[in-house]
Order: structure tokens, then sequence, then C-alpha cells
């Protein structure tokens, strides 16, 4: 349902319980890691997104890497852009040994990344930025245009780990 951009509101409400319970299982969801068994030598796409915590003018970045062939999301960052932000996501892309990984043209890459393959360039992230394309469709505060936004770093977070990783384990809100 979160993956359907239903706001907490509209999902409580379908489900039939309180909005409290909802989001102490969103809550749960910061606890979710990506699938353990992913293979050595893949391709990855890394790439970054803008968008809002708390109000318009609190901008804080999601980096993330991107499995191309498993299409899964083998690691997540929130907060700044900065190199060391963005060391938090390519060390653990690094540890994947990658054939090759792709990214943008921000300029902090070529220096986190210097020990593998990398290429860079506009159209060389098209899978992620495709991924990014879908969470913003289906997380309601990440669109662009929009009065909604979310109100904690850590929901956010949480919320963003509940679509990327829900999937490898659908009853985690169960779990105590």
């Amino acid at each position: 349902m979160n993956s359907l951009g239903c706001e907490v509101k509209k999902m409580a409400l379908f489900l039939g319980i309180s909005i409290n319970s909802l989001q102490k299982w969103i809550g749960k969801a910061q606890y979710l890691e990506p699938n353990a068994n992913l293979k050595s030598g893949g391709i990855y796409d890394v790439d970054e997104m803008q968008t809002c915590v708390g109000n318009k003018s609190t901008k804080v970045w999601i980096t993330y890497g991107w499995d191309i062939k498993n299409h899964i999301a083998v690691a997540l960052h929130v907060g700044g852009r900065s190199s060391e932000d963005l060391r938090n996501v390519t060390s653990k892309v690094i540890k994947l040994f990658p054939s090759k990984v792709n990214t943008d043209n921000y300029p902090a890459y070529p220096n986190l990344l210097k020990e593998i393959v990398h290429v860079k360039g506009k159209r060389k992230a098209n899978h992620i930025e495709r991924q990014n394309a879908n969470l913003r469709k289906d997380v309601a505060c990440l669109i662009r245009k929009t009065m909604c936004y979310a109100k904690k770093k850590d929901m956010l977070e949480a919320r963003l780990k509940w679509c990327l990783w829900g999937a490898t384990n659908p009853f985690f809100f169960l779990q105590r």
C-alpha cells in the first residue's frame, strides 16, 4: 500500500487500524536491510535525489546504490550530499566487488570510486533514474511539486526502506 502512494491516513483507514499503529509499523521498517545474498561482480548504479524534511527550506539528499541485474537497492543513505555522506553508499557498493559502477557527473564520485571501473555520464545511470521516478510516484512526500513532505528524517528513511526492501520480508511489522 505504501508503494501505491497512499498517505498514512488513507492507509490506516483502508487497513482498519489506527494511525498510531500504522506509524509504529512504518517505524519498524527502519530495521530492514537489503538481501544478504547479493553476488559480486555485478553492475551497479549510484545516484542521489533531493527532497524536503520538516518544511520546504530543509533539503535532504537520498543516495542509494542499485543492482541493475537483480533490480534491488543495495545501500541507502538519507542526509547530505557531501563526500562523507556519499561514502556511506559507495563503500557498501565497493564491498560487493562490482564489475562496473555507473553514476552521473557529480564531481565527488571519481574520488570515492577510484579502485573500481567507474563510468560517469548523463545517460549511464538510466536504471536508477527510472527507479527515482518510481519512488517519486510511489512515495507521496518525494513528489516534487506537492504540499506533502516528510516531517522527520527517520520516518522518511523508514518509508524508503519499506518501499525498497519490504518485499524481502513482507511481515517485518509483525516481529517484535
